[in-house]
């Protein structure tokens, strides 16, 4: 203050000489100077301070700009070489750079790509070209190779699909999805998928991943820092990289090589420094991670099993001739164990349905005659001979055979002539009810002996004879009907007819004798019944006795002619005869004083009943 002063001072003195004002202005002004610098340095020290460090970084950065640019491809090269990172780091930069000059210089680009478009069309139709040829070829190859069958028998026998059992034989491994979710929500971030592979709904999965990894975390670790790493399912297998804020899942199928987690590791750390600030706030938009496909794609790996080597020609043929061997023998015992079962089927068959004969049970063997076991019946011919008469060999089954009687309509009537024994003039036939109808001609002794026989027969019910006609009949027939017919009358009292009586007498035992002869003849037996009659008039004992006189007579009679019949006398008295109606029994009258007459054949059958069956 006090220079500004004396300057002033100084200064304003009119009446100095000029030298002395010049003089006194030079002092002032140094010393002038020199308080300003002292002001500076005392307001501005802090700030001089920092244009100095601002001048000094400036000067290095220029010298480190000329070290940097000397060394900048060598060590872009260098990392290069190392990892991705660089090329990652770069991306996005490049990425906008390119976008930024298309959008300016459209028309350079335009005129710089046209020369190429046209050979890269090219390129790329016969690069697919050659592809969609080599799919075809290996999809012929896999439909119509001998592999290819022995797949699809696999896939046939364990029920999986075919292109799983052509994956399992062709791919050694294959990433199949990446998945990059967020730890805490569960929410899907990024998520890439292979080509062959069929899309899901990855959100989705996402979320039943993260649902299964707390499940498991709640139920089963005993730590809040345990996970779940992996996770196996048939020949699907789940890779899990995780850490707090993110986690890397990857759907593998088949065996994945050792430095395959190392390898995802990296990836997953990389993705972690790229998205630390957007995985830190995240609250549910997923757009800043759209980019993270380019960290996930390269994990998308797979390999294929490598072809085999070529198979010598005689390799390939002699497996093919074995198979061709196999196949005609194995065609041949089909063939002829078919045709044996089913010759065997028409024989058991030709069994089944013949008269007396049942099939029970057939027991078949592949290495011996079947066994058969059937009811036969004692008329049935042998199994034997029915297959030898239908053109079988009888070796070709083994019978075992149980007697029984067997109720089908031939062999019935088969055992009705074994046993009747019927003549040649005689038919058979025998209904449903189960009756026996005769009919023809045949002897009278033959009909009675069929008739009794025939009804002791199983399956026989009842024995129709009307059928049968025998020529003596009819004679015998008149014989017995006017010896039946005979009625004697006798005079009041007396034992001995007179007159036309006496001649009727006469006739019977002419009759009688005739039958006895013709009945001799055939074998057969004539019994005659002789009943007496008397009227009411006189006691009961004298009507008994005159009765019984009376039919002595007509047996004497018989006997002076040397008959040899089986007489019955049957001495009545008074009581009515057979013929005589009740209105007679009481008149006393000629009519009740007689006798009648009964013929009777042997065997017990009497001769009314026969011809009443007629």
């Amino acid at each position: 203050m006090s220079n500004f002063l004396s300057q002033e001072s100084l200064s304003g003195d009119p009446k100095d000489p000029p030298e002395h004002i010049a003089d006194a202005s030079g002092i002032s002004d140094t010393f002038h100077d020199n308080e300003l610098e002292s002001l500076r340095q005392m307001l501005f020290a802090r700030e001089l301070a920092l244009l100095e460090e601002v001048a000094r970084n400036q000067e290095a950065k220029k010298f480190n700009i000329e070290r940097v640019s000397d060394v900048l491809a060598e060590s872009i090269i260098l990392r290069a070489e190392k990892d991705r990172q660089l090329n990652i780091a770069l991306e996005p930069v490049v990425d906008d750079i390119l976008k930024a000059s298309l959008n300016r210089r459209k028309n350079d680009f335009v005129n710089l790509l046209f020369p190429l478009i046209g050979p890269v069309v090219r390129k790329s139709i016969t690069e697919t070209f050659f592809s969609m040829l080599g799919n075809v070829s290996q999809s012929l190859e896999v439909a119509f190779s001998w592999r290819g069958l022995q797949w699809r028998f696999e896939s046939w026998r364990s029920g999986k699909p075919f292109n799983e059992i052509v994956l399992l034989h062709t791919v050694v491994y294959r990433v199949e999805q990446v998945f990059f979710i967020h730890s805490e929500t569960g929410l899907l971030l990024s998520h890439v998928v292979s080509e062959e592979v069929p899309v899901q709904d990855a959100d989705m999965v996402s979320a039943m991943l993260t649902a299964i990894q707390d499940f498991v975390k709640d139920s089963f670790s005993g730590s809040q820092d345990d996970s779940l790493h992996s996770l196996r399912i048939g020949d699907i297998s789940l890779i899990i990289e995780k850490n707090d804020v993110a986690y890397v899942a990857c759907v593998v199928r088949g065996t994945l090589p050792a430095n395959f987690r190392i390898f995802l590791q990296d990836s997953f750390d990389m993705m972690l420094v790229k998205y630390a600030k957007p995985l830190a706030d995240f609250s549910g938009d997923t757009a800043p991670f759209v980019t993270a496909v380019r960290y996930l794609e390269p994990l998308l790996l797979s390999r294929h099993a490598e072809e085999e080597r070529a198979i010598p020609l005689w390799a390939k043929i002699i497996p093919v001739v074995c198979l061709f061997v196999i196949l005609c023998w194995g065609g041949y015992v089909g063939y002829t164990t078919f045709t044996r079962n089913a010759l065997l089927k028409d024989a058991v068959l030709s069994l089944k349905g013949y008269p007396g004969i049942i099939v029970t049970n057939v027991t078949e063997h592949t290495d011996r005659p079947w066994e058969v076991l059937t009811f036969k019946d004692a008329l049935a011919p042998q199994p034997e001979d029915i297959l030898q008469s239908k053109g079988f060999s009888s070796a070709l089954l083994d019978f075992k055979t149980v007697p029984f009687i067997s109720y089908d309509v031939s062999i019935i009537v088969r055992r009705v002539k074994n046993a009747i024994s019927p003549p040649d003039t005689v038919s058979i036939a025998l209904n449903q009810n189960g009756t026996l109808v005769l009919s023809g001609t045949a002897p009278m002794n033959w009909i009675l002996h069929a008739r009794d026989v025939a009804k002791s027969l199983p399956g026989i019910k009842h024995v129709d004879v009307s059928g049968l006609y025998d020529p003596l009949l009819e004679q015998v027939m008149g014989l017995v009907e006017n010896i039946n017919r005979t009625c004697i009358q006798f005079p009041l009292g007396k034992a001995v007819p007179v007159g036309n009586e006496l001649v009727k007498l006469e006739e019977a035992i002419d009759n009688l004798v005739q039958l006895e002869n013709i009945a001799r003849k055939n074998n057969l037996a004539v019994s005659l019944s002789i009943y007496g009659h008397a009227d009411s008039v006189g006691s009961e004992k004298r009507n008994y006795e005159v009765s019984q006189a009376r039919a002595k007579t007509v047996a004497a009679g018989l006997y002076a002619r040397g008959s040899s019949i089986l007489i019955s006398l049957y001495g009545m008295g008074s009581t009515f005869s057979k013929s005589c109606s009740l209105e007679k029994v009481h008149l006393g009258d000629q009519a009740s004083r007689k006798i009648e007459l009964r013929v009777s054949l042997s065997r017990a059958v009497s001769a009314d009943s026969f011809f009443e069956s007629k």
